[in-house]
């Protein structure tokens, strides 16, 4: 091959790369997220390490004395994910929902730490900061759900009841979310997923997930677009994708959980089949699991109204 065809491929593939990177849509800064999605009900707390992180929190109604439900929303979502369930329970109890790290507008951490250890680490500094210290109710789904029973197995003595919604951690993901970890694991995976991120290829992934996919609303898509584009939060997720998404011999410890389990799951969810509730309810015989037909990935989104039942029921 003469000298310069090598030189016109090279000219040419460095003019496509440029190309793709001006079609990456531009960074947003925290201040312009916190200005649009930032507003109450939300709140900002600075965490011992510098981190600044958004939750929200509803107080209990005159003499509620139940115990305080705290919500970890999952992976590539945000805490208003949570938002049927709490509008379902305010006034009932007192409810703290979190934005983890790398997610929605806490972002991108001083620690730089999205493991699951991190992630622990992480709401352990939030419960101290919040008061927390005397024991609540836990609930987490996928990731969330991941980060809860490892938080549970850590922090016993703060964990009350724990509540786990299709969680993450008992085996590797699937459904569009495998893609994306199988890319970043490639060399040159993470710079592709950089490039090729795009509203479109994050709302299509969200209706992969959901059963009933007109729960996936145009609003949905563009906030978590939004705060996909937050600076930092990319390279996030990114980082965490690239972490084992369960680990043997941490799932050999789930009979170390005593406090009460609930497990609740989609019937129908292709990113954790139900069937992995079974090594839940192997290690925690009196876990109880219920599963809903004609539910994906996000059943507390998709059946708020069953879940919030059943929940009521399992917290008394």
């Amino acid at each position: 091959m003469r000298m310069g065809t090598v030189v016109a491929l090279i000219a040419t593939g460095l003019l496509a790369i440029s190309g793709l990177l001006m079609l990456r849509p531009a960074a947003l800064e925290p201040e312009v997220l916190a200005a649009e999605f930032g507003g109450p009900p939300s709140q900002f707390v600075r965490l011992p390490g510098g981190t600044v992180a958004r939750y929200q929190d509803f107080s209990a109604d005159g003499t509620a004395e139940n115990e305080t439900l705290v919500l970890l929303h999952g992976g590539a979502v945000s805490l208003e994910s949570w938002t049927p369930w709490i509008e379902r329970l305010r006034g009932t109890r007192r409810i703290v929902a979190i934005d983890l790290p790398g997610h929605g507008l806490t972002g991108a951490t001083r620690e730089d730490d999205y493991g699951i250890d991190g992630m622990t680490a992480f709401v352990e500094s939030m419960a101290r900061a919040l008061g927390l210290q005397g024991g609540f109710v836990l609930a987490g789904h996928s990731m969330g759900g991941h980060v809860a029973w490892r938080f549970a197995l850590s922090h016993p003595e703060l964990v009350r009841k724990l509540v786990l919604v299709a969680p993450a951690g008992l085996a590797a993901v699937g459904g569009p979310q495998a893609r994306a970890v199988w890319l970043a694991s490639l060399p040159g995976g993470p710079w592709i997923l950089r490039v090729a991120a795009s509203r479109a290829r994050l709302g299509d992934g969200l209706r992969q997930v959901f059963h009933e996919r007109t729960k996936v609303t145009e609003s949905t898509v563009d906030r978590y677009w939004a705060m996909t584009r937050r600076t930092g939060s990319l390279d996030a997720t990114i980082a965490r994708l690239r972490l084992p998404g369960f680990e043997s011999a941490t799932i050999a410890r789930l009979n170390e959980l005593r406090m009460p389990v609930l497990v609740l799951w989609g019937h129908e969810d292709v990113v954790f089949p139900p069937n992995l509730a079974l090594a839940i309810m192997r290690a925690v015989p009196s876990a109880r699991v219920v599963t809903y037909e004609d539910c994906g990935h996000f059943p507390h989104e998709e059946r708020p109204d069953e879940t919030v039942r059943d929940l009521r029921a399992f917290l008394g």
